[in-house]
């Protein structure tokens, strides 16, 4: 109730253009301009990832998107408490350079890396020092803002693309490419492709959508979480992405878990799933040959069929021979990215590239703020937003690092950011961070 008259105060006290979108995003009114910026920001940050491949510039042969420029003023808000708990991934980046450089590694290559992994973890810094557990909701209302025309256009692409209508592709973020090669664009293709709406794939559009289902399953009740449940689920579907599917699956067993399983949970996610069956039932029949290719998918996925994996578990064997040569140390940052004569990666898992970059030190270096948060999320009283969010996003981000290999994407060091003062209160004061 608390919520949904505050949402209803926004819309009534905003006036204009701006205060309208102020509303919009779950900025009261009367918010100070330090939190009326922080929510801007934190828009522009979400627009930036959903656009990602429009590239201002170039740091060597790394794209530099407007996510990495909004995200820049939020490496100005780092203090003592929120930096503290980034020392370690701090001090494994800086290692990793080194002994890339002594590899004789490029050096705009070291540098471009090392310049985004520290953007990154300035940013998750100055994302700490913000009051994430009282802006769950505001978090929300922009996630969903920024979700409604990435979901809608997702469905359009899926009914464009069967009837060959105008804008089913994007010409610049829909460089998506199947595992066996050859990019899924033109109409000369036999297979049918997947949406990916704004986004450079179809995966990196299902994330976005678990990004989502792990905010809605935060709040408590209510439209929002209709809402959110919703479009979560229904962006999933549109995007076809296997990894969406199952990690929609890990949040949800991980949700069941750690909250009692009361009559308005479930009555709730059976609103959620009766809408989302209806969806089932009208759009697969439109567009059979889509959604065939999908349910085989799945199909391979659970008989443990290594067609399902895009190819990613054929990486491994290789991969572990890399890291096998220097297990200790790695080979230093940038050493492995686009080694082959195709310019593909050596892998898709960042487990893998972690562990061949930076070796088993600082691997666990990297790993271990993930690791402590995630555990610290887990003791957190029942009952707490602040304990569902900060442990569903713990295990978001964890398990994506199994299907990608970017360590500096900033959304993984959102999150970072977010749990970070969920669960150790990095936006509080050391001493009374250390009392709560």
């Amino acid at each position: 109730m608390k919520a949904a008259g505050w949402q209803t105060e926004n819309f009534r006290s905003a006036r204009g253009f701006p205060g309208a979108i102020r509303a919009a995003a779950g900025a009261p009114a009367n918010q100070s301009k330090a939190g009326q910026i922080s929510t801007y920001l934190l828009f522009l940050f979400i627009l930036g990832w959903i656009t990602e491949e429009f590239s201002l510039f170039d740091i060597g042969r790394y794209s530099v998107p407007l996510l990495y420029l909004a995200a820049l003023p939020f490496c100005t808000r780092l203090s003592l408490a929120s930096a503290t708990f980034l020392a370690l991934p701090l001090v494994s980046t800086i290692l990793s350079a080194i002994l890339g450089a002594l590899d004789g590694v490029e050096k705009t290559h070291i540098l471009s890396q090392a310049a985004l992994q520290l953007l990154a973890i300035g940013f998750a810094g100055g994302v700490a020092s913000l009051d994430w557990p009282r802006h769950i909701v505001k978090l929300a209302k922009v996630m969903l803002a920024a979700a409604m025309p990435v979901v809608a256009y997702g469905g359009y692409q899926m009914v464009a693309r069967a009837a060959h209508m105008r804008f089913a592709y994007l010409p610049v973020t829909n460089q998506q490419e199947y595992a066996v090669g050859g990019l899924q664009r033109g109409w000369e293709k036999g297979e049918f492709t997947r949406a990916s709406s704004f986004f450079v794939e179809p995966a990196s559009f299902g994330y976005f959508c678990l990004w989502l289902l792990a905010l809605g399953l935060s709040i408590e009740k209510g439209a929002l979480r209709y809402w959110s449940l919703a479009l979560a689920f229904g962006g999933i579907l549109f995007s076809q992405s296997l990894s969406a599917v199952l990690g929609a699956a890990i949040l949800l067993l991980v949700y069941f878990v750690t909250h009692p399983i009361g009559l308005n949970v479930l009555r709730q996610l059976a609103i959620v799933l009766v809408v989302l069956g209806l969806a089932i039932a009208i759009v697969p029949p439109l567009m059979p040959e889509a959604f065939a290719r999908f349910s085989d998918r799945i199909t391979q996925a659970v008989s443990l069929d290594e067609r399902a994996d895009s190819g990613r578990v054929d990486h491994l064997p290789a991969a572990w021979k890399i890291f096998a040569e220097a297990p200790v140390w790695g080979h230093g940052l940038s050493s492995l990215a686009a080694s082959d004569d195709v310019g593909s990666d050596v892998t898709s898992v960042t487990y893998a590239l972690l562990l061949m970059e930076r070796g088993v030190v600082g691997t666990v270096l990297f790993l271990i703020p993930w690791i402590y948060i995630l555990v610290k999320s887990w003791r957190m009283p029942r009952g707490d937003l602040s304990k569902t969010l900060a442990l569903l996003l713990s295990v978001l981000q964890l398990y994506i690092f199994w299907t990608s290999s970017v360590a500096y994407s900033l959304p993984f060091w959102l999150s970072l950011g977010i749990t970070a003062s969920l669960a150790l209160h990095t936006h509080l004061a050391p001493r009374r961070a250390a009392r709560t």
